[in-house]
């Protein structure tokens, strides 16, 4: 049992388990064992099995996931602009957003945006909590500054957005100053 929920040992258990240390929260009501560490991997794969069928997990949610910056308290997700999902089971709100669902490096879509994907999801809709993420991934090499330029070359031609320039400019401000 890599993953603990409170449905496995009882919801009683489950906090006197999360107290006494023998577990760690990730995500509100499912935990690791506390001898199994934290990593971007375990993120993706315990987030991707939470995620509704037809959505796909974006923003700072997904950034999260690949290792950057904290869990956020609403997740957005990516789905079919013809198409809503319902989760009555997902941990944390989700906010939906009809833009088609990303390819993922081998060109299949997957439970969670890759993370440039995720980054310019997060500039759109979450603009001030962004910068930070996006500047320590850009730093880190995490992410290739050519590629997050192209991305929102690419949104904004479709759509204005000055939510996203203005987060791009400013996360990329303290980057050119230095």
């Amino acid at each position: 049992m890599l993953f603990v929920t409170p449905r496995q040992v009882g919801r009683i258990e489950y906090g006197r388990m999360v107290r006494d240390g023998i577990i760690r929260t990730l995500i509100p009501g499912h935990a690791l064992p506390a001898g199994i560490p934290d990593s971007p991997p375990l993120r993706r794969t315990m987030l991707g099995a939470l995620v509704p069928a037809g959505a796909q997990v974006t923003g700072l949610a997904a950034a999260w996931a690949h290792g950057c910056g904290d869990l956020p308290t609403v997740v957005h997700v990516r789905t079919d602009p013809r198409r809503r999902v319902r989760s009555m089971s997902f941990p944390l709100p989700l906010e939906q957003h009809g833009v088609g669902i990303a390819a993922t490096g081998d060109g299949f879509p997957g439970a969670i945006a890759p993370l440039e994907v995720a980054l310019v999801d997060a500039m759109r809709w979450s603009p001030e909590a962004a910068t930070a993420c996006v500047r320590s991934s850009l730093r880190s090499g995490a992410v290739l500054r050519e590629r997050i330029d192209a991305r929102v070359a690419e949104v904004t031609r479709a759509r204005a957005s000055p939510e996203l320039e203005g987060a791009w400019a400013e996360a990329t401000r303290a980057l050119d100053a230095a």
